[in-house]
Order: structure tokens, then C-alpha cells, then sequence
């Protein structure tokens, strides 16, 4: 039963409607078959090296590490085949399979899975769910095969369009274009026969549908909450509802089975991710989001929303790390007794986005941070109350929920990008958070605020005029294992002081710099491990930037 236009009662996946689980499925089988979370201790046996990427890798995916100097590294490499080869010897069926985890999926007879125990290769496995009903065996994602301009007429969509600039990076001639996103959902029902979406048909930027869930490549009949969506981030119809990425191209993707909860979906997240970064998606947009599952027991915990603990988080990090711009709705809690975000929006080098109403005040129900770490959680917002959709009718409607403000933010962060390719993704995030309205006093409410597109784009041509404040970007933010921060100037000043503060308010480092070029090099080797402020300080303006060690 769903109750639609309401933010969701629980978090889970953030729907403009009420999702009640499906509990208690029959189980169709004579034994009690179960999914079961299968770690791998390492890559033995594998057919693949690093020396020949090109073996896992698409043209794209490598381009995309060679444009953002990202190395090559032992989580490219998928899961030995040999040990997949052992278990299906065994009987156990391989239902997914995750290279960055280095973990499989199987389903098997309670009483076969003692067998586990006897494999040197398998170092620990965790139930995950009851065996699904929906299931089938189809072949893996199929593959299908444009400045200024006229402005637009944005209808009933004017609101959140104008709130972050869109409208004037669709004026600079930038709407994703050469841009590949894909959109992990619960399924795109209709978004096949609605005008809204004729645009990507038309124009072939589908690139590709698959279903995680039954393992299929049908996504069209499935929940229609991907397709709103997808509708607010990419849809085009002149006086209803204009997406901001709406030249982008997209791959459809299924995570999510709305009729149960489970860990299981964590992990259908993790291998689409994986999926992506293989063919080369340069951003990912995911209004889906997981604290409690069908099964109490298997319910996360705040503490595990660290960044590094879920399966989700840990897959969102890595997707991060690999040179994807990485979207995450915080959640719709912030009304209820949990309030905090749900995962994979505790992740750490993504954009969590939260939600505001049509002034730019905060909405009620946007989950709020920190993360358990204590980093600043969402990292931006932008309209979610009353945000304005396409329906399966073909009409068009207002809907609450940050399930619709991470795409408007997605398709912000994916045209601005489209505009600066030079960029790399946590340059991006570092720019749009920049541009906030709150970028030098964030809270655990807004983040760092409404960005801006026109802010953001001035970053770049050096054209700010931010009051008291000094502008440069941080990378790589997190920090990398070279432990040395990159502070690229964007003011020319002939003399500055770098400060880096413990999260505690404690001074930790300091360094003078005269006569710099437009690189500061910063070790922080001798930092542990932690949340930090940097601050970028001359005589009359300073600025303050978070970074993560």
C-alpha cells in the first residue's frame, strides 16, 4: 500500500510514498534456501592484471582514471574466477558478485553453508535474506547505441530550477552533454512511453537498462519512483518540467526490490556501482537509502554510519575513489525518532544531499548528520518539498522527499561538470560547495548549503567575489596515502598562512607561504587519522575548508 506525495514514514527508499515491506514471503522451496554474504580473502587463481587493464576495463573507465590521475589497483581486478568455479562445484548458486568487496552473493540450504568453513579462500559469510520469489537468469546489461542558448520555459519547475542556477548553466548551453549518469532505483515504470523522456529516446541517450532484482534487463515495469527521478533530473518538456542534465546520457538501473528490505539491496548497489565505473559513468545518482531491514537483526546501527563500515557506504567510497561524482539522498527522517541520515549517505568524497522548501529553508523531514565520524552531513540541499515531477498519467505533480532533490542537485553537479570537463569529480564537489550559501559556517542541517551555478562557474574563470574570504580548492579530499593536501590557489597574493585544526578546535599544523605559485603543497603525514579544518589565511580575508585524513 503506498501513500503518495508524503516522505516516507520510515527511511529506507526514499519515495514520495508510504513503502510497506512485503514480509513473510512463501518460502517456495522444500529447504530453507537463504542469500547469504560471502568474503573472499583474496584474488588468487585470477585470470586478470593490473598490466592489462583493458582486459576489465572499457576505453572510457580508463580515461576517466588517466583524466583525474587515479591509479590502477587491486579492487579493478574482479573476483577470481577459480573461486567462484570451487563454490558452484559445491552446489552453491553465484547470484552476484562484487571485485571492489571482493565478496560474493549465493543462496543456498541452510545445512549446505557449514561447507564454507572447509575453503581456505572464504574468510567469513552472513545471512543476508529469505531466497526472493522474483528471479531469473537473462544475460548481463545490454548496451544501445549534442554556445549559448534560447531560454527555457521551465513551468510548474521554475522554483528549483532557478534555486541553484540551472537555468542560467541552460542559458551558458550546458545540460550534461558528453556526460554518462547512471540512476540506481526501485524500477522507471512508463519512462518508456511518457513524451517527457522523448528527448533521451529519440536521441538514443539510453545507453543501456538492467535489473538487479531479478537479473534481467527489463526496468520499464517495474516501481515508478526511478522514473520520477529520472524525470527531475533529465526530462524534457518546455512549460511542465525541464531536468538539469537533460542532454546527459544514462544507464537505467534497478537496486532496489520495493516489496522487501534487505541487505541484499546494499549489495545489488554495490555491483551496480561496479558495473559503472567498468563502462566508464562519470556520475552516479542514487535516491535510495538503508538503516532497517525485514529481518531486526540484520538492522543497522548509528555507529555503523561511518563511512566505512556498510556494504553500501564502502561500495559509494570506492565508486569515489575511482573517479565517480557520486549523488546519495541523506533520507526523510528528519521528522521521525532516528532523524540521522541513512547509508550509503554516510559516505565520505560524495554529495549527500538534503532537502529545503521553496524559500530555502530547511524541510522537516530531510535526515540530518553528522555521520557517526562526526563529518558534516548532508553536504548540500536544494528543493525537496514540493518538488515538481512527472507522473505515470503523463501529467505532472508535485512530491516531497530528498529522492527529488538529490537529482536536481545531480543534474547541477553533472551540467556544471559537462561545462568544466578539466575538472575531476572531487574538484566538483569541492567548487559546488564553494558556491553555497552557508560554505563557511556548515551545519548538520544544510551542509554547506544551496549551491549555485553561477558561484560555482566564477570559481573556475577567477572571476569571485566572496566577501572576507580567500578562494582555492582542497584535493584529494579525503586525503590519499601520499599524505600531501593540494591547495590550488584562485586569488593571486604574494604571501599567506596555512592552518589545519583539529575537528576538536585544537591547532595542529601551521605553514607560511610568500612568493607561492598556484599550487601548495601541504604533508600531513604527521596527522592521525581524522576529520580536520584547513584554513587559508592573509591579512584582511581567510577561509576555512573541511578535509579528511
Amino acid at each position: 500500500m503506498y501513500n503518495k506525495f508524503q516522505p516516507m514514514a520510515k527511511n529506507n527508499f526514499y519515495i514520495v510514498f508510504l513503502l510497506v515491506s512485503l514480509i513473510g514471503m512463501a518460502d517456495v522451496h522444500a529447504q530453507v534456501f537463504h542469500y547469504y554474504y560471502v568474503q573472499l580473502n583474496d584474488k588468487n587463481h585470477s585470470q586478470y592484471t593490473i598490466d592489462q587493464p583493458q582486459d576489465f576495463l572499457s576505453q572510457r573507465a580508463l580515461l576517466r582514471r588517466t583524466k583525474q590521475q587515479i591509479a590502477l589497483h587491486h579492487t579493478d581486478i574482479p573476483v577470481s574466477q577459480y573461486y567462484i568455479d570451487s563454490l558452484q562445484k559445491l552446489g552453491f548458486n553465484v547470484w552476484l558478485k562484487s571485485k571492489w568487496l571482493n565478496a560474493l552473493v549465493i543462496y543456498a540450504d541452510t545445512s549446505a553453508i557449514k561447507q564454507l568453513a572447509n575453503q581456505s579462500f572464504v574468510v567469513s559469510n552472513q545471512r543476508l535474506t529469505r531466497v526472493s520469489t522474483e528471479g531469473s537468469s537473462s544475460s548481463p546489461l545490454k548496451s544501445i547505441q549534442q554556445n549559448k542558448a534560447l531560454a527555457i520555459n521551465y513551468g510548474n519547475a521554475s522554483n528549483q530550477t532557478t534555486m541553484i542556477g540551472i537555468d542560467q548553466m541552460h542559458k551558458d548551453g550546458f545540460a550534461g552533454q558528453g556526460m554518462h549518469v547512471a540512476v540506481f532505483d526501485a524500477g522507471f515504470n512508463k519512462a518508456n512511453q511518457l513524451k517527457v523522456f522523448d528527448s533521451l529516446f529519440v536521441n538514443n541517450r539510453i545507453l543501456g537498462t538492467y535489473d538487479y532484482v531479478k537479473k534481467e534487463t527489463a526496468v520499464y515495469e517495474d516501481h515508478e519512483h526511478g522514473m520520477q527521478v529520472l524525470s527531475v533530473l533529465a526530462g524534457y518538456s518546455e512549460g511542465n518540467l525541464v531536468g538539469g542534465a537533460y542532454k546527459a546520457s544514462f544507464y537505467l538501473l534497478r537496486t532496489e526490490d520495493n516489496n522487501s528490505e534487505s541487505p541484499l539491496e546494499e549489495f545489488n548497489w554495490a555491483v551496480a556501482a561496479e558495473f559503472s565505473d567498468s563502462i566508464g559513468v562519470d556520475v552516479i545518482s542514487s535516491s535510495l537509502g538503508y538503516t532497517d531491514f525485514d529481518t531486526l537483526s540484520l538492522s543497522h546501527h548509528y555507529s555503523e554510519f561511518n563511512g566505512k563500515t556498510t556494504i553500501a557506504a564502502r561500495a559509494a567510497k570506492m565508486a569515489a575513489r575511482k573517479g565517480i561524482l557520486v549523488c546519495s539522498s541523506a533520507g526523510n527522517d528528519g521528522a521521525n525518532a532516528w532523524k540521522h541520515i541513512s547509508t550509503p549517505a554516510d559516505a565520505d568524497s560524495i554529495i549527500t544531499v538534503g532537502a529545503v522548501d521553496s524559500q530555502g529553508k530547511y524541510a522537516y523531514f530531510s535526515s540530518i548528520g553528522p555521520s557517526a565520524d562526526n563529518r558534516i552531513k548532508p553536504d548540500l540541499v536544494t528543493k525537496g518539498l514540493g518538488a515538481w515531477m512527472a507522473t505515470t498519467s503523463g501529467s505532472f505533480a508535485a512530491g516531497n522527499g530528498t529522492s527529488f532533490s538529490c537529482p536536481i542537485l545531480c543534474g547541477l553537479a553533472t551540467g556544471y561538470w559537462s561545462a568544466f570537463p578539466h575538472l575531476s569529480s572531487q574538484e566538483v564537489i569541492q567548487n559546488l560547495k564553494l558556491s553555497a550559501s552557508q560554505y563557511l559556517t556548515p551545519d548538520n542541517y544544510l551542509g554547506y548549503g544551496i549551491p549555485h551555478y553561477a558561484k560555482a562557474k566564477n570559481i573556475v574563470l577567477g572571476d569571485v567575489k566572496f566577501a572576507n574570504a580567500l578562494m582555492y580548492v582542497l584535493f584529494p579530499n579525503p586525503v590519499d596515502e601520499n599524505n600531501t593536501l593540494v591547495i590550488r590557489m584562485l586569488d593571486t597574493l604574494n604571501e599567506v598562512m596555512v592552518l589545519v585544526y583539529h575537528a576538536d578546535g585544537s591547532l595542529v599544523l601551521t605553514k607560511p607561504v610568500a612568493q607561492m605559485g598556484n599550487d601548495i603543497l601541504l604533508d600531513v603525514s604527521s596527522l592521525a587519522k581524522g576529520v580536520y579544518f584547513l584554513k587559508v589565511q592573509n591579512v584582511n580575508q581567510s577561509k576555512i575548508v573541511p578535509f579528511v585524513k
